[in-house]
């Protein structure tokens, strides 16, 4: 039963992980300029360790 719940866990980790990463490559794609593309790559960065516990993923 442990294991099923673990495995579970570990496929919904994924699924969001995997989420995430396709929005922001959309995102980039979206983007004409070399300039526009890096911004965006450094508000998603700068997302991730200003608020890691109230930013969404969606």
């Amino acid at each position: 039963m442990g294991i099923l719940i673990i495995v579970g866990c570990l496929l919904i980790g994924i699924l969001l992980i995997g989420l995430s990463i396709y929005r922001f490559v959309k995102e980039i794609k979206e983007k004409d300029s070399k300039k526009d593309k890096w911004t965006v790559v450094a508000q998603n960065i700068l997302g991730l360790f200003s608020d890691p516990l109230h930013h969404s993923t969606f």
